[in-house]
């Protein structure tokens, strides 16, 4: 039996939405390259897209600068470290995705997309403790599954802001990264933000 053409349109289409997230910077000019800048109280500090902003552990006058800056929600991808300290008064929501730069963690990478696509938390504000290899991790990751660039090109910027190739496994998970899986994980992830008194 021939598949009728409504069928196969409908595949297409269905297909196509498994391919990449809705970006919210679609349509605004294509990113090029980030490059870290500084800022008070907060290194390695680039603004990825107009939504997305990466950089190191801000001290607590960081925290203040990125909330006058109008980040909304702050993503700590530190395993042994809590941001709660230096985000109280600011009323800032906050997410801790627990990762450690020996291994990428991708349901910490798929809540991080969740996250970072989500219109109501934007700016969001993603660290770890240098901001180069498991937030460098992060951003690949948006790069490739939210604004469907390649690989080779997100990987462009990692050296940028300090990422350290001899992390084989995060190295490893770069290589084999699949969109798909990570977007599909992201659809289901459970995501724990809070909003910091």
């Amino acid at each position: 039996m021939k598949p009728s053409l409504p069928a196969a349109v409908s595949f297409a289409l269905l297909f196509s939405a498994c391919v990449n997230r809705p970006d919210p910077d679609e349509g605004k000019p294509d990113p090029s390259l980030a490059n870290p800048v500084e800022i008070e109280g907060v290194e390695n500090f680039a603004q990825v897209t107009a939504g997305v902003w990466r950089g190191a552990q801000p001290t607590a006058e960081g925290m203040a600068k990125l909330k006058a800056m109008g980040v909304k929600t702050i993503v700590n991808l530190r395993a042994l470290h809590s941001d709660r300290d230096g985000l109280r008064g600011l009323g800032l929501d906050y997410a801790h995705l627990p990762c450690t730069a020996a291994w990428a963690d991708e349901e910490a990478v798929a809540q991080f997309l969740k996250i970072a696509t989500d219109p109501s938390r934007r700016p969001v504000f993603v660290h770890c403790q240098h901001g180069s290899d498991r937030t460098g991790v992060a951003i690949a990751a948006y790069r490739v599954a939210v604004q469907g660039w390649s690989m080779e090109k997100a990987r462009r910027e990692l050296p940028r802001f300090k990422f350290h190739e001899v992390l084989v496994p995060l190295e490893r998970y770069l290589d084999d990264f699949d969109a798909n899986r990570v977007l599909g994980k992201m659809e289901n992830a459970k995501v724990d933000v809070v909003k910091v008194p």
